[in-house]
Order: C-alpha cells, then sequence, then structure tokens
C-alpha cells in the first residue's frame, strides 16, 4: 500500500453517520473514573477515592472488548464485527452505544489494543498479529471510523507499538521489525502525506508521546533502553535526547506532569517473580521514584485525575492494581464485586 493511502488515515475520514444503538440509565453519585472490565464484559466505574475505592455497576452494555478514554466519559468498544463509541459514561443521561460503522459494511476485524489520545478526542484500534492499524476520531461527540491499513508496506515489518498524539493535528508513531531491523516512524496530520522515518531501532516494542505531544519516549528490547526523542512542528530529532539505560523487561512506560510542573515519565517492568514501577525526571532522565510491585503490571495509563492503572481483571475475583499519586505515590487494590444488571435500555 502506497504512503500516501496510509497517510490518509490521519484525516480520519469516515463516510456516513453513526447510528445511536442503545442509551442505558445513569448511575448515582460522582465517577471519579472509568474503566472497561474485561470479566463483566462491559464499562463500569471505578467509585471512591483510591484506598477506599470499589468497581460500580455497569455503564453500558455488553462488549466483546472494549477501552475507556483517559477523560473517563467515553469509549471504544467491540461487539460482532462492529466498532461501537460509547459516550456519557456516568452522566447523569445514561450512556449511548453508537455504532460507528457503515451501513453494509463488512464485519471488521477485532482489535487486539487501542492506543488513546491524551485528550481522548482520537483513538487508533489496531493488531500486532494482523499487522493493521484504523484511526478513530471526532470523539466524543462526532465519532468517525477511519479506513483499514495494512502497515507491512511501511514498516517493513511486524507492527509491535502505536502511540497518539492530540497536539494539534493527530499522529502515530508505528514500530516495526523487519530483515534490517526496526524502525520507528511517524505520521502527521493532513492527508497524503508520507510517514516520516524518526530513526532505526532493532526491536523497538514501547511507545508513549509526551502529555504536551512535543517528545516520543521509544522502548527497545534489544537494547533494553527507553530514549526521548525531540519534537517539533515540522521536523524530528534523528536520534534520541537521552537514553536510560538497562530496563530489560518492561511491559508498559507512560508520561505525565505533577502538580508542581515536573514533566514524569513512568516504567513498569516484570520478570519471573519480580516487578517494579519506576519514574523519571524527563528533563534530565534522573530517577526519582522506584516501587517493587506484589504483583504483575500490565499497563500504565491514567485513572482519574490523581491515580494511575496498573493493572485490570482478567477473570473474576481478581482485584485492579492502582497507584494514587497524591500526597504520595502509593499502590492501592481495587475490589470487584459481581456486576449487576444494567437495567432496560431506552
Amino acid at each position: 500500500m502506497p504512503r500516501s493511502q496510509l497517510a490518509v488515515l490521519l484525516s480520519l475520514v469516515a463516510a456516513g453517520g453513526a447510528a445511536i444503538h442503545a442509551q442505558l440509565p445513569p448511575v448515582s453519585g460522582p465517577v471519579p473514573a472509568v474503566i472497561f472490565d474485561a470479566p463483566a464484559k462491559t464499562f463500569r466505574a471505578v467509585n471512591g477515592m483510591l484506598g477506599f475505592a470499589s468497581l460500580g455497576p455497569a455503564l453500558a452494555d455488553s462488549f466483546e472488548s472494549g477501552s475507556a478514554a483517559p477523560v473517563g466519559s467515553h469509549g471504544i468498544a467491540f461487539r460482532q464485527g462492529h466498532y461501537f463509541a460509547v459516550t456519557g459514561l456516568g452522566s447523569a443521561a445514561g450512556s449511548n452505544a453508537i455504532d460507528l460503522m457503515n451501513a453494509g459494511e463488512a464485519a471488521a476485524q477485532a482489535p487486539e489494543g487501542i492506543a488513546w489520545s491524551n485528550d481522548g478526542s482520537k483513538a487508533f484500534v489496531f493488531s500486532r498479529s494482523g499487522n493493521w492499524v484504523r484511526g478513530i476520531s471526532g470523539l466524543p461527540g462526532n465519532p468517525q471510523l477511519g479506513p483499514l491499513a495494512d502497515l507491512g508496506a511501511i514498516t517493513g515489518g511486524g507492527l509491535t507499538a502505536v502511540a497518539v498524539n492530540s497536539n494539534g493535528a493527530a499522529a502515530i508513531a508505528i514500530a516495526g521489525s523487519g530483515d534490517q531491523g526496526g524502525a520507528v516512524w511517524l505520521l502527521r496530520a493532513g492527508a497524503n502525506q508520507d510517514p516520516a522515518l524518526l530513526f532505526n531501532s532493532p526491536q523497538p516494542a514501547l511507545l508513549r508521546f509526551s502529555a504536551a505531544g512535543d517528545k516520543l519516549f521509544v522502548w527497545d528490547r534489544v537494547s533494553t533502553t527507553v530514549s526521548r526523542v525531540e519534537l517539533d512542528g515540522s521536523n524530528a530529532s534523528s536520534s534520541p535526547a537521552w537514553n536510560f539505560e538497562g530496563l530489560p523487561s518492561l511491559v508498559a512506560i507512560y508520561t505525565n506532569v505533577s502538580k508542581d510542573g515536573r514533566e514524569t515519565l513512568w516504567t513498569a517492568d516484570s520478570t519471573g517473580e519480580s516487578s517494579t514501577l519506576r519514574s523519571f525526571d524527563v528533563s534530565s532522565g534522573t530517577p526519582v521514584l522506584t516501587m517493587e510491585l506484589a504483583f504483575k503490571p500490565g499497563m500504565i495509563e491514567a485513572l482519574g485525575r490523581d491515580g494511575l492503572l496498573l493493572a485490570t481483571r482478567s477473570a473474576d475475583g481478581q482485584p485492579i492494581w492502582s497507584l494514587s499519586l497524591s500526597p504520595e505515590p502509593k499502590i492501592y487494590f481495587i475490589p470487584a464485586s459481581p456486576v449487576g444488571e444494567v437495567g432496560g435500555s431506552r
């Protein structure tokens, strides 16, 4: 597939209108955060402050898979070959499930992951085994599903990671590993723009944009290094600004800005029975925090305004693990009771 055709993804244009599939009744009380609970196959509220929090009732219909936006008021879900934008999660009016597929469109392939922009306005569903991505824009008010794109012709190998930049125009980074090794590409907003090769890397496996969107962090599985790449309005540096070495088994990276204005890079690793959460000052690469974990982390994502989600449930009886950032970093688990009946749709 030509690069210009792939770059059209960034315009994220989908023909036809989206139809409201269902509306679910509201829940009572404030909803600090929302997650997709895989065992319950639905979106659920995280009620209460971390340390005293629990999972609330279902906020939407049942889906095969899904992911809540960082802002927590909407999400993306998949069911029976259809993608849905689920809006109004936890709102007084109740949630809506908006079918994003066009009338007569063939059933879509199920995604293996969903990458969100920090503001929740854009997302890319993707499949590493299928080597494809598909963009969704206009969230939550006017969701549009873009075309599926095969990435093999661009990356020269298999898709390993996706990240989305919401600072003004959308961007996506793709890492692939082929016969000549891996590479990191940047796709800038606007139709018919070719993706730009940022730099070659033996086996890039994790990507994350900074909160401001002016930096891209890349973890390489072979070099066991997290690199920081500076971005500007029209160009990107061809080599990393700094590297932090000796991180051999990372499962997730994340960036945020602390209340004192310090930009922080978080990493989570897991090797055998040992798991560790670390943070670094982005400006210098200096280590700030190291916490040994009693569980295996699977992600680092925003959870409300003052928390990070570190592990979700894969089966009933398991807790959710989180990190509270205020007043000081502390690990908490969130118990999950069986989800009750949602009630009739309207």
